[in-house]
């Protein structure tokens, strides 16, 4: 998802069309990004819309769904799918490192300011997630800026950011998508803007695995050692007893 620039101008437009057609909760737009343990993941940009929002919106000329999936270029995976009244279609794109996620998230308008750092330790590593989300006047602003004037535009469209960090989450000041779920959300403001912070934990089962058999080494030679040195230790007594029977034998013979 390169074209991050045309994704701007896309999401700015939804939402003024939004506000002009008074598509109250009709569309929503999400950003998603999923970090594995050992720091590659996935990022995805999504829009959902009811048919009553996609055909006032289309009434304005083309697919808003044909639209969106023609911004995202070809490296992104589209996906489309029908949620209770919603349509959804979304572009997920890998990534191979926190910086480039990091590096990918920075280029968004909807975000003031996104990292995801990993702090490595000898039997867990820390996720730490820090972002702050823009408003959705600055998101929309412009030309058409004063199509805002005295609106609140989060009654129009709801704007999302989705994470879900690798382990179990410390601590968060997101929502929990869903009871059983790790995914974190938070939602943009009309007019403020939004603090993101979470912190996770996650097992580094190698470097416990790798400890764990270092000690079983140990434990088995020190057994090793010890067992040895104890058959050495009788060796003297057999020794002698066996000396002993075959002086007894040679002296009978001689008899």
């Amino acid at each position: 998802m390169q074209n991050h620039h045309s994704l701007k101008h896309f999401y700015k437009n939804l939402i003024l069309l939004a506000i002009a057609f008074s598509l109250s909760g009709c569309v929503k737009v999400r950003t998603l990004v999923d970090v594995n343990p050992n720091g590659s993941g996935t990022f995805a940009a999504a829009i959902g819309m009811t048919q009553q929002a996609k055909a006032l919106i289309e009434s304005q000329g083309g697919d808003p769904m044909q639209l969106f999936s023609n911004e995202t270029n070809a490296e992104a995976e589209i996906t489309r799918w029908v949620d209770g009244d919603y349509e959804w279609v979304q572009g997920t794109k890998p990534f191979n490192t926190l910086d480039e996620l990091n590096k990918i998230m920075s280029t968004l308008q909807l975000l003031e300011s996104f990292s995801v750092t990993r702090q490595r330790g000898l039997f867990k590593d820390v996720f730490t997630l820090e972002a702050t989300i823009n408003p959705i006047n600055d998101i929309a602003k412009g030309e058409e800026s004063s199509e805002l004037s005295g609106m609140d535009p989060s009654a129009f469209i709801t704007v999302q950011l989705v994470v879900n960090l690798p382990g179990k989450v410390t601590e968060t000041n997101g929502a929990s998508e869903s009871q059983d779920s790790t995914q974190m959300v938070w939602s943009a403001a009309g007019d403020s803007k939004v603090s993101v912070k979470a912190i996770s934990q996650v097992w580094n089962w190698v470097n416990i695995l790798a400890i764990s058999l270092v000690i079983l080494i140990i434990i088995a030679i020190t057994i090793f050692f010890t067992i040895r040195m104890k058959k050495k230790a009788n060796i003297p007594n057999d020794s002698i007893l066996k000396t002993g029977v075959t002086d007894e034998e040679n002296s009978s013979l001689h008899k």
